[in-house]
């Protein structure tokens, strides 16, 4: 983005971002963080997408952080679902993750 912006002319404020301190006890609950946190980026592109409609350029730039998210939150969908049916099966959670390292 710094890149972008600087190419624009423009000059953006970034706020400070608040440290994640959620309680994470299991595999299921840090894939579940990651899912909230990558889809809520994606509703924030996606809002950002709409409030530059009048400016193509931009929209140009978003869109591959657009597509990027849509990947995101798929993958960690992906991931909820298979840990979901892994239950308990400490070898299906097992398998789980050595997906996510792949």
């Amino acid at each position: 983005h710094r890149e972008f912006l600087n190419d624009c002319g423009a000059f953006a404020r970034l706020p400070a971002l608040e440290a994640a301190n959620d309680d994470i006890g299991s595999l299921r609950d840090a894939v579940q963080l990651a899912y909230d946190t990558e889809l809520d980026l994606k509703q924030k592109y996606d809002r950002w997408y709409m409030a530059c409609a009048s400016q193509p350029s931009v929209q140009q730039h978003l869109h591959f952080f657009l597509a990027e998210q849509v990947e995101s939150v798929g993958r960690y969908g992906d991931l909820l679902a298979l840990l979901d049916r892994a239950g308990d099966n400490a070898r299906a959670i097992l398998m789980v993750d050595a997906k996510m390292g792949a």
